[in-house]
């Protein structure tokens, strides 16, 4: 099992590599630093111009309509799990938008506190009260975050097969990180 998953996480992290570096070679010259600039079908926008993002599209989509719809991620890390199988491919977007990847598909979304745009009606700073308003009852809370579960078959939500859930965090400012996976994994 261990083997397997450094196998995937070895595979697409020389697929990056080898996207990447084709992208240089084809003449968008060397890495300035600068962000991605967003294409016009992107959901997810250059630092500079946040837009608002529709979720649910992007969780399950595959590598190459990740590429084809957003380009090369900023940054491409790992991040080790408790167990070996928990172990995570992450795509890091300049507009702090981070992609987490199992089985070639992204299987979770994070908008951190430093993202400019909206996501699910909400935007990050917005109060508990708010997301509440937005969202429903959370399936679970505590004294810094909630649980909710999108309903299926919603415009949020649109029917895919599988459960979709957020975990807001909270700050004294009010949301200071978000989380949208599939609630099966």
């Amino acid at each position: 099992m261990r083997i397997r998953q450094t196998l995937r996480i070895s595979s697409l992290l020389l697929f990056v590599s080898v996207s990447v570096s084709a992208q240089v070679a084809g003449g968008l010259g060397a890495d300035s630093g600068a962000a991605p600039a967003a294409t016009a079908a992107s959901p997810i926008a250059s630092a500079a111009q946040p837009a608002s993002l529709t979720v649910p599209e992007l969780i399950g989509l595959k590598l190459f309509q990740v590429f084809d719809s957003l380009g090369s991620p900023q940054q491409v890390y790992p991040i080790r799990g408790n167990q070996p199988w928990m172990d995570d491919v992450v795509f890091f977007y300049a507009s702090h938008v981070y992609l987490y990847w199992y089985e070639n598909r992204v299987w979770q979304v994070r908008f951190d506190k430093d993202y400019r745009g909206s996501f699910l009606s909400l935007t990050i700073g917005e109060t508990r009260e708010k997301a509440r308003s937005e969202l429903g009852a959370p399936l679970a809370s505590e004294a810094d975050w909630d649980l909710f579960q999108l309903a299926d078959g919603t415009k949020a939500n649109p029917d895919r097969g599988f459960p979709i859930r957020v975990r807001l965090f909270y700050d004294r400012s009010g949301i200071s990180d978000a989380y949208i996976y599939r609630g099966d994994f």
